[in-house]
Order: structure tokens, then sequence, then C-alpha cells
């Protein structure tokens, strides 16, 4: 069976620290990528994207899950420092731009679609004021699906101060004083997967949600690769027909030449 590539595009930034989630939404998240990967089929490629304030390509798309996860656990507080805030279509431009990337590096424009490639949004919802809606619209077009994984409750937590060294300092504070509180936030990941034809899962338990994940994946690999094949049934008489075609000139220009 042929592979999909999948891009895990997760959100790194300070809210991420919340403990609304036990121990950690970071950490929550972690274990649910960690049994992601071990159910992904062997033929399918990952890659890491890690955002905040910016996206960043952390890992290339491999068949090697043990790579994933290496750089997976390195994520901790320390290295999320200078991601106080989170930019959603970030994430997604760095996921989408990865895609392109490893799946078509010989071609330029940068509205092309993507075979076979879905991204894989692990984020509390929470957008500081980017153009998340266009993001999305950039990976529709290119006929990418985001499933995106909501980490977090409604009720929130308060969101971690953390030192240059990555310990919690106290807890950030809004305009008014008061301790500010990061809650999932539904709403955004719901419109991003809805205008790429993707799905949101809520995972409460990280196995049931990932084995959900699985049966889209499974789904859309078999719809990718139908359609595929199907393309090639339709192209095959025109190829044997143009070789034909080839073949017939190749012979009358050799009889020409040697009449000549």
């Amino acid at each position: 069976a042929q592979g999909v590539d999948v891009v895990l595009c997760l959100d790194v930034s300070h809210s991420m620290l919340c403990e609304d989630i036990k121990p950690s939404r970071l950490e929550f998240a972690q274990a649910l990528i960690a049994n992601l990967l071990q159910q992904l089929q062997p033929d399918d490629r990952v890659g890491l994207v890690v955002f905040g304030g910016s996206g960043f390509p952390l890992c290339p798309l491999t068949h090697d899950r043990s790579i994933v996860q290496t750089y997976l656990t390195l994520l901790e507080p320390s290295v999320m420092v200078y991601n106080p805030t989170t930019y959603l279509a970030e994430g997604l431009r760095a996921a989408i731009k990865l895609l392109r990337r490893s799946t078509q590096p010989r071609q330029s424009s940068a509205a092309s679609a993507v075979r076979g490639g879905v991204i894989v949004l692990i984020s509390d919802g929470e957008d500081q004021g980017s153009d998340w809606q266009s993001a999305a619209a950039e990976c529709a077009k290119a006929g990418v699906p985001v499933f995106a994984f909501g980490i977090g409750t409604t009720k929130g937590a308060p969101v971690p101060e953390l030192t240059e060294t990555g310990a919690v300092r106290g807890y950030k504070r809004d305009l008014q004083g008061a301790i500010a509180v990061s809650r999932l936030t539904t709403e955004t990941l719901t419109a991003i997967a809805r205008k790429t034809k993707g799905k949101v899962f809520l995972p409460a338990d990280t196995r049931k949600e990932v084995a959900a994940l699985m049966a889209e994946l499974e789904g859309y690999r078999k719809r990718v690769w139908t359609r595929q094949v199907a393309l090639w049934r339709e192209l095959f008489p025109a190829l044997i027909l143009l070789s034909a075609l080839l073949l017939m000139g190749e012979a009358w220009l050799g009889r020409q030449r040697t009449l000549t």
C-alpha cells in the first residue's frame, strides 16, 4: 500500500505549559504523538513542525520514527521561553511548506497541489491575531486536509511565566492585573478542519483519539491512491498510442536515412 506524508504541527507556545490536562498540555501532546508514531503505516513518512510566534521545521519528512521521537523529547520548557505567543498561521504555513519541499522539489509554484500529504495540528486553539483563515485556505487550495487535536479544557488554567532557563516563576497577568487564563478554543480548530476537509479531535484519552485519526488517514490514503490509479488507467491508452506513434516515426526516419 502507498503511504502518506504526515506533518505534525505542534504548538509550543507558553499556554501549552498549562496544567488543566495533567501533567501539562505539552506533555500530554508529546504522549499523544508518541502513540501516533507507533500506529502509522510503515510506508508513511512523518515530519515535525513546531510553532509559537513563528513556525519552524524541526524534522524533515522521514520513515524513521525514532528521529521524530528524539526531536520530540527535546521540547522542554527551557526551549519554549521565546515562544510566548501563538500564531496558528505560522504553524500551518511552515507545515505546508515542508510538504511541498519534500514532495515537489522541482516545482516552484507556491500554489501547487500536494498529493498524499496531511497536516496534524496539535494545539489549544488560541491565536493572538495571525491570519489563520488565509493559511487554512492555502492548505485547502493545495488539497491538504488538517486534522486537529484540541489540547486543553474549556475551563482552562493559568499561563506560566518562565525564567530564561525555562523555570516557572509565576503566572502571566492580563492588562487589568488579573492572572491570565488560557482555555481550549475549539472554534478556530473546527474552522480550520472544516475549511480543509479535515476533522477535529478532543482527546481525553490518547489511544482512543489516535485510533480515530488512524481511521481517517486510512480513508484518506485509499481516496488519494484510488484516484491516482484511476488517472493512470485513463492515461494508459493515450501513452500506448503515443509510444506507437513515436516508434513508427523513428522507423520512418530510419528508412528515409537509408534511402538517402
